[in-house]
């Protein structure tokens, strides 16, 4: 989840950012940053519900393993405790590739330990440099889901980018005029009050949510003129290189499909949808010298056009962020999936057995 905000005064119209603020603590908002399962699986539910999550297949969903306090939008779980957690897992499940729980759920095919598999979204390098080892060392499979055009890129994702230039300026100009389509924003900043900048994130965080890709870009080019910066990556928060994809495939990690530039596919026509997807697609693999079989969509948010467009590409199936295990009935391009977040292993492990 996002670290909890209240909305800054001088953000116009804030009702729409409190919705979706309330979404967040609430573990209803879609899409990964606010996708949520908490850490009382175990005693959330009734005793029905509680044998569902010990005895059927479920799908981890991590984007990063690095230090957490460096994460502005809480995505990061710590190596020490990714360790812990992958630990407890391969202890209480036997962790599949995605592919073969996907087959294994639907058949009803049953193994001495409930199943298990975990994915990755985004393609940061800390998956690479960090949660690599940890997988191997454990000897666990998983899938990292790519936005192609990151690879080798020397800007950070959009959301990063966002929380940078807010939070990580040291001396911002005191307003900002942006235009938010509709409508434009008078913004002010005082110094020494962090709430307009953490208010700013959030509300822009929400606003680019509606937005193409091109459109995102071009209001990220207005606000590094505003706040004089320029767009290099940091290090902590770059994508993985071309390199680092294509030695994955020596290891238990397989490569999966995140789009090529991580849009929202709602907000795109049916023919942008498929150029996205069978972009990603082809240079996953491209990249990899290996078939891409499955796919993840952006922030979990899906529409018809986009399910059919993910078949279509001829992925045998693809993941979303909606919560829960994986039952027979699935749909197989609807996977869901939960995250451990800062669980430690004791309380994942009690989750899931």
């Amino acid at each position: 989840m996002e670290r909890s905000w209240s909305p800054a005064a001088t953000w116009p119209d804030c009702r729409g950012c409190a919705r979706f603020a309330d979404g967040l603590t609430s573990g209803l908002t879609s899409g990964a940053f606010g996708l949520y399962i908490g850490r009382e699986i175990a005693s959330a539910f009734g005793p029905a519900e509680r044998r569902l999550w010990r005895k059927a297949p479920v799908i981890l969903i991590y984007h990063r393993v690095d230090d957490p306090q460096a994460d502005f939008w809480g995505i990061t779980v710590g190596p020490d405790r990714f360790a812990e957690q992958i630990e407890a897992l391969t202890t209480v499940r036997r962790v599949l590739p995605l592919g073969e729980l996907a087959a294994a759920a639907a058949s009803g095919r049953r193994y001495d330990r409930p199943l298990a598999a975990v994915t990755f979204d985004d393609g940061y390098h800390d998956v690479f440099d960090a949660a690599r080892p940890i997988l191997e060392r454990f000897d666990c499979p998983a899938t990292v889901f790519m936005v192609t055009d990151m690879v080798d890129a020397a800007r950070e994702f959009w959301w990063d980018e966002v929380a940078s230039i807010f939070l990580g300026t040291p001396q911002l100009p005191a307003e900002l005029e942006l235009d938010l389509g509709e409508r434009t924003a008078q913004l002010r900043f005082a110094d020494g009050d962090p709430a307009p900048r953490i208010g700013a994130c959030h509300g822009l965080r929400h606003f680019f949510l509606s937005l193409p890709s091109d459109d995102i870009e071009s209001r990220l080019a207005t606000l590094r003129a505003w706040a004089g910066v320029d767009r290099a990556a940091r290090p902590s928060h770059r994508a993985m290189t071309s390199a680092e994809v294509a030695a994955l495939g020596g290891g238990p990690i397989e490569v999966g499909a995140h789009t090529a530039s991580h849009p929202v596919l709602t907000a795109l026509d049916p023919a942008s949808q498929r150029r996205e997807i069978e972009a990603s697609r082809a240079a996953c693999e491209a990249l990899t010298g290996r078939p891409a079989p499955y796919f993840a969509y952006p922030f979990g948010r899906y529409d018809r056009s986009a399910w059919r467009a993910v078949r279509e590409a001829g992925f045998a199936g693809a993941c979303a962020t909606i919560p829960g295990p994986v039952l027979r009935t699935a749909d197989p391009f609807l996977l869901p999936r939960f995250a451990p977040e800062q669980m430690d292993g004791e309380q994942l492990a009690r989750a899931l057995s």
